[in-house]
């Protein structure tokens, strides 16, 4: 059964980030169904609630981190595109960002145009299980 409305969750435990990212995904004009988690722990209860097509994690969060959260989510065979989003980036993220079928790693500052665009394609994909893209513009820039 197909959902109307596309649901994303935004997980970051930076309040003002989660806002604007509420803000700009929920403005799109798609009908979307934008909820927001203040950490993996959080964001796990929410995704046993409930289903959601995205999820949209900062990797650095409190007690449990976008990475390990994912890979959670990954274990639990959960059907549903992740993008990353982080200030901070080695080798190593970005060979688990592969791993674990992560769509798109966005880095910060984020520009509304480009974290729509990675909405957009993101839910537009198979969930979960291909088209990854990793890595992406890094200026932020609207275009």
């Amino acid at each position: 059964m197909v959902r109307e409305s596309p649901r994303i969750l935004i997980v970051d435990d930076d309040r003002i980030v989660r806002l604007i990212l509420h803000e700009t995904l929920d403005r799109m004009g798609a009908n979307y169904r934008v909820e927001t988690a203040i950490d993996g722990r959080d964001a796990l209860t929410k995704l046993d609630r409930d289903n959601y097509d995205l999820m949209i994690t900062d990797l650095k969060l409190p007690e449990m981190g976008g990475v390990e959260l994912t890979r959670l989510v990954r274990s639990r065979k959960m059907m549903l595109n992740v993008i990353w989003i982080s200030a901070y980036t080695d080798g190593k993220v970005e060979e688990e960002a592969t791993e674990l079928h992560v769509f798109q790693f966005l880095h910060k500052p984020l520009g509304i145009a480009q974290i729509r665009a990675a909405a957009q394609a993101a839910l537009n994909a198979d969930n979960g299980q291909a088209h990854q893209t990793i890595g992406s513009k890094q200026d932020g820039t609207d275009e």
